[in-house]
């Protein structure tokens, strides 16, 4: 029996969490600026990705937290895992039937992630931090998710399939070397007021994810917002949630297929309109259950800007 998991792990290390290999472009390496100084250097973590012509599509937020639920499991002592464990985590809801459409939309991820090799070059970083010294090089290298799959048929003739994690992601070695996780209960995700299918689920997650950095004040965040879009001056990027969970590219609409994917939407008027009726759903059941006081809506002109979080 696989023991009991009561709270989901996220990495908190931000800026390896948005920077994945974009459609059409999953051979790439991104240089990723990193705070504080050795001598007079700023010190840079390089993170390179290959192997994505054998991968239909880009990385989503969606495969992004199936790889946070996988970690999550692992290390709650479940080394094994089926795609039914996967769905109730994700959603929260132990009592989570698994369609087909979803369980299609796991496995494409997981065997996607399985594919994409990553390497993240850690030297700079680890030596601004004092991990490492001298001439030393770090270098953590790893399939996005290293995976190995068992298939048991049982005398019927039916094919039980689960999976193990034979190698722990490079990734989440990257952010438990700087203890770079937020932890959250997974009860918050499953609410009888709000709808559990994929966009929602990827909405509350985030908004959650942004909360919990909130609260923690080691953080660097000095803002209580959650804002849905702006343009980032230093990165020289648009961000914020209708970006990062890639429901805005380029000035067109995106939504989440079943399969996971993200496909440009046919009716582009009405779907801010939507979100922004989820995302008030979604902080009205977090005030009910009390994990934040409540929230204000930031207006310019007639256009929600933000929602203002009191924790």
């Amino acid at each position: 029996m696989p023991n009991e998991t009561n709270s989901l792990l996220m990495r908190n290390n931000t800026k390896a969490f948005r920077v994945l290999p974009s459609q059409g472009n999953l051979i790439d390496t991104h240089n990723l600026n990193v705070r504080g100084k050795v001598g007079n250097n700023r010190p840079i973590t390089k993170l390179s990705f290959s192997g994505g012509n054998a991968i239909d599509g880009s990385l989503s937020d969606f495969d992004l937290l199936v790889a946070d639920t996988v970690y999550t499991l692992t290390a709650n002592g479940n080394p094994e895992f089926t795609l039914m464990t996967v769905v109730k985590t994700i959603t929260g809801d132990d009592e989570a039937n698994i369609t087909d459409k979803r369980a299609a939309a796991v496995i494409k991820s997981l065997e996607k992630m399985s594919m994409l090799k990553i390497s993240i070059d850690v030297t700079e970083e680890f030596k601004c931090r004092r991990i490492i010294e001298g001439d030393k090089r770090c270098v953590l290298e790893s399939y996005f998710l290293p995976l190995e799959t068992i298939i048991v048929v049982s005398n019927f003739g039916i094919e039980h399939i689960r999976y193990r994690l034979i190698k722990k992601p490079c990734l989440f070695e990257f952010a438990e070397s700087l203890n770079q996780f937020v932890r959250y209960p997974i009860s918050l995700v499953n609410d009888s007021n709000t709808r559990n299918d994929l966009e929602t689920l990827m909405i509350k997650h985030y908004i959650i994810w942004r909360i919990q950095l909130m609260k923690n004040r080691r953080n660097n965040i000095d803002s209580n917002k959650i804002v849905l879009e702006r343009y980032d001056t230093k990165l020289h990027q648009n961000t914020g949630l209708l970006y990062e969970l890639g429901f805005l590219q380029d000035g067109v609409f995106y939504e989440y297929a079943d399969n996971g994917e993200q496909v440009p939407l046919a009716n582009q008027r009405n779907k801010r309109a939507k979100i922004n009726k989820c995302i008030r759903k979604v902080l009205d059941s977090f005030v009910d259950k009390g994990f934040i006081n409540g929230y204000e809506v930031e207006r310019i002109g007639k256009t929600i800007r933000s929602y203002i979080i009191d924790c």
